[in-house]
C-alpha cells in the first residue's frame, strides 16, 4: 500500500545519419555530406516510490545504467577532400567511455486545494559517475569522474487542467595538469567543466 515500482530495459540499437550542406568559400560552393552510425548503447532503469502519507508525501529512489563502453563515434566526411584533395574525407574518434551509473533521489509534497484542485512541489538530486575515462579520451567531454545534479519542480491540477515547471541543473568539473602522451594533441591539460541547465514547461489536459 503506498509502494510503487517499476524496471525498463532498452536494447543497444545503432541508426543511420546522414546530412548535406553546402560551404562556400574563396574556391566557391561545395556540397559536403556527413554519414553517422551512432551507437545508442542498452539502458537499464529500477525504481520505486513510497508514499508516506497517502496523496501527499512521497519519496522516490531511482538506479540508472548505460553500457556506454559500447559507444563509438565514426563520422565519415566527404566534401573538400574530393574536391580540393586538400583534407581527408574521413573522420574517426572513438569515444571510449566507461559504463554510467547513475542515482536519482527525490520527493514530493501534495498540497490539497478547496474543488479537488492540487499543486504538487518535488525536489530531487542525482549522483553520476560520468561517462568519461580519467585519461581524457576527448576534448568536448570533462574528465571527471562524478557528476552530480538537481532539479526543482511543480504542477497545478485542477482536475482537467495540469501545468508543470521543471528546473534542472547539474556540473562537473576538473582542473588536469599532466595529459597521456598518446593524446598529446588531441586533449590539453587545464580545467574541463561541463555545466547543463534544462527548464520544461508541460501542460495536459484530461478528457
Amino acid at each position: 500500500n503506498g509502494l510503487s515500482a517499476g524496471i525498463t530495459y532498452r536494447l543497444q540499437t545503432q541508426p543511420s545519419l546522414a546530412g548535406s550542406a553546402n560551404v562556400t568559400n574563396a574556391l566557391g560552393s561545395l556540397p559536403t555530406t556527413v554519414t553517422q552510425d551512432p551507437i545508442l548503447p542498452s539502458n537499464l532503469q529500477a525504481g520505486f516510490s513510497y508514499e508516506f502519507i497517502p496523496d501527499t508525501v512521497m519519496m522516490a529512489f531511482t538506479y540508472e545504467w548505460t553500457q556506454n563502453s559500447m559507444l563509438a563515434d565514426i563520422s565519415n566526411v566527404k566534401g573538400f577532400g574530393a574536391f580540393t584533395g586538400l583534407g581527408s574525407d574521413v573522420v574517426n574518434g572513438g569515444v571510449k567511455a566507461r559504463d554510467d551509473h547513475e542515482f536519482h533521489i527525490g520527493a514530493e509534497y501534495t498540497f490539497h486545494l478547496a474543488q479537488h484542485r492540487k499543486i504538487r512541489a518535488g525536489a530531487g538530486v542525482c549522483f553520476d559517475t560520468a561517462a568519461s575515462r580519467s585519461d581524457f579520451p576527448s576534448a568536448f567531454l570533462s574528465p571527471a569522474t562524478f557528476y552530480k545534479g538537481y532539479g526543482l519542480g511543480g504542477q497545478y491540477d485542477t482536475g482537467s487542467n495540469v501545468v508543470g515547471l521543471a528546473v534542472n541543473y547539474g556540473n562537473n568539473s576538473k582542473t588536469s595538469t599532466t595529459v597521456d602522451p598518446t593524446l598529446a594533441g588531441s586533449v590539453f591539460a587545464g580545467k574541463y567543466k561541463l555545466e547543463e541547465w534544462l527548464a520544461v514547461l508541460d501542460y495536459q489536459y484530461r478528457f
